[in-house]
């Protein structure tokens, strides 16, 4: 299966079936990181007569698209405070946008505060939705900083009487690129008191971006041949990444994504009778929590130079939820030698895919 995928992996140039054509495509490096675990030994039943099998899938993910904007505003104190129209929802994005804006002035992110104004004041936002939270935002937050950072040069510019062009940024301040004069935020706040010192900038990102995602899963699973119960063993995931910005959040993405691909692929559910929802509370709906989480190993694939975000970055959200459940299906597959082709993948399907195929 992994050399069936290898063989027909894209390549630089290629394009999908629609003529989109993919950048910086990273899919057989994913695949040589995979082919390392894929030739370990597979894991031996902890129950005897249980049956276990091994199983991969490869995955393409867009990068979501919007549209968003960012203000940058100095304080008299020399630190800065960014607004954005958009609530972190648990991803951990405002510490995201503080570290662009302090590595994009050279200060410290703790310098950095983050408001989210009312809606008719903050800055616009269409949603965080589809990987699109460091790509859409953390570019008009990056912009926004850019902006932010001219105008302190022309500032500055006024106040020594000299060609802007001779001026750069450097560690938090501007100066002369000869080194004779330079000035820190605090210092160029005090040149004009009361003003705000204002960045702002508008990212349109609803163009889709030519890079996409790569990502491999590797399942290992064992199923119960009496009950046709399976249970996720081992999970290894492969991620195509270029620019990390929060190795954490980056990780809890990626957890997050693999939790979700397994709840998918195992348990949850919505059932119907005669058009009405007849799973009404999460008792029913079996979601996947910390209790259920496999083994699990992630290997970053690095290599790629291309990227939508702010210092070309890729996202790690949803794209880490595509590859599980065909990895858990092939993986059931190569344990019984039955194909189910519908989703949860429960213990009644398989032990009746069983019994009928047997």
């Amino acid at each position: 299966p992994l050399e069936f995928r290898f063989m027909n992996a894209l390549v630089e140039g290629d394009s999908n079936y629609a003529g989109f054509e993919y950048r910086d495509i990273k899919c057989r490096e994913v695949l040589a990181r995979a082919r390392k675990v894929w030739k370990q030994p597979k894991l031996k039943p902890r129950k005897p007569g249980n049956l276990t099998g091994r199983g991969i899938a490869l995955a393409c993910r867009h990068i979501g698209q919007g549209q968003s904007e960012a203000e940058l505003l100095l304080g008299m104190d020399g630190n800065v405070h960014l607004n954005v129209g958009v609530l972190d929802v648990g991803t951990g994005v405002h510490v995201i946008q503080k570290q662009i804006v302090a590595e994009i002035l050279g200060i410290e992110p703790e310098r950095v505060s983050v408001e989210v104004p009312d809606t008719n004041h903050a800055p616009y936002h269409d949603g965080i939705k589809g990987q699109g939270a460091t790509h859409v935002i953390g570019q008009g937050v990056a912009r926004a900083t850019g902006a932010r950072i001219e105008s302190l040069k022309a500032r500055a510019a006024i106040k020594w009487e000299v060609d802007p062009a001779r001026l750069e940024w450097k560690d938090g301040g501007v100066r002369l690129k000869d080194g004779k004069l330079k000035m820190d935020l605090k210092q160029l706040a005090a040149l004009a008191p009361g003003e705000p010192g204002r960045g702002f900038a508008y990212y349109d990102g609803r163009i889709r971006p030519r890079e996409h995602i790569f990502q491999a899963a590797i399942s290992d699973v064992e199923v119960d041949r009496d009950t046709g119960q399976v249970q996720v063993r081992k999970m290894r995931t492969f991620h195509d990444v270029s620019v990390v910005i929060n190795p954490i959040t980056h990780q809890g993405q990626i957890e997050g994504g693999m939790m979700q691909g397994l709840g998918m692929a195992l348990s949850e559910e919505v059932l119907l009778e005669d058009g009405r929802v007849t799973t009404l509370t999460l008792g029913d709906y079996k979601m996947f929590t910390a209790r259920d989480i496999p083994a699990r190993e992630t290997t970053l694939v690095p290599g790629a130079t291309h990227g939508p975000g702010p210092f070309n970055t890729k996202p790690a959200a949803e794209h880490a939820i595509t590859p599980i459940p065909p990895a858990v299906g092939n993986a059931v597959f190569d344990a019984t030698g039955v194909r189910l082709t519908s989703l949860p993948i429960t213990a009644e399907k398989v032990y009746g895919k069983m019994k009928n195929d047997g």
